[in-house]
């Protein structure tokens, strides 16, 4: 009963402003989300926290305000991991305790846009001896739905387009992913 007088006072509202009706009272446009997780030392990732405001995950992530003109499509690593940039570096007296550090980012859509994947490790980027892995997107909401990516702390992003780093790959902190655009199975971070 609730639903259906719901659903005539949309319609009645949407018909005298000109707006069309919601064919399901609550159902909403489609949201971008922006999530974090860690990127583990064996390949996997620790399961996504998301936010429906980019600036709300690098508040958490950060533990600061980021500049007010921040969206997920402009973060620089200074942004994302400011730790890095503190006097003396990640290590130093005064620096975030145990920060995050931001490797890259994946984006659903093109040009940085639509929902976001922010991929981040316990601490420090890649070195010439330390790298990072996702063996197998299967099972995440980010399986083959990968368009373009962002890449900070001295990483370069390899995108896989099977599992365990098989298939073609794509070298990218890129708008595009071109060919293998919505075809990612698992990404490896390195030194470039």
């Amino acid at each position: 009963m609730k639903k259906s007088c719901l659903l005539a006072i949309a319609t009645l509202a949407a018909a005298l402003i000109g707006a069309p009706a919601s064919a399901e009272v609550g159902q909403s446009e489609s949201v971008d989300t922006h999530c974090i997780a860690t990127v583990t030392a064996d390949g996997g990732a620790s399961p996504l926290t998301c936010y429906d405001d980019f600036r709300a995950l690098v508040r958490e992530l950060t533990g600061r305000e980021p500049r007010s003109d921040l969206t997920s499509r402009n973060p620089t690593d200074r942004d994302l991991n400011p730790h890095l940039y503190e006097e003396g570096g990640a290590g130093a007296a005064g620096a975030t305790q145990a920060a995050a550090t931001v490797i890259g980012i994946s984006y659903e859509d093109t040009g940085f846009g639509g929902s976001s994947w922010v991929h981040s490790v316990g601490s420090g980027g890649c070195t010439s001896t330390t790298g990072y892995s996702i063996s197998s997107l299967s099972g995440t909401s980010w399986d083959n739905r990968i368009s373009s990516a962002l890449t900070y702390a001295n990483c370069q992003a390899q995108y896989w387009e099977y599992a365990n780093f098989g298939g073609a790959l794509k070298l990218c902190g890129c708008s595009s992913m071109q060919a293998m655009n919505d075809k990612t199975s698992s990404i490896r971070w390195r030194l470039p």
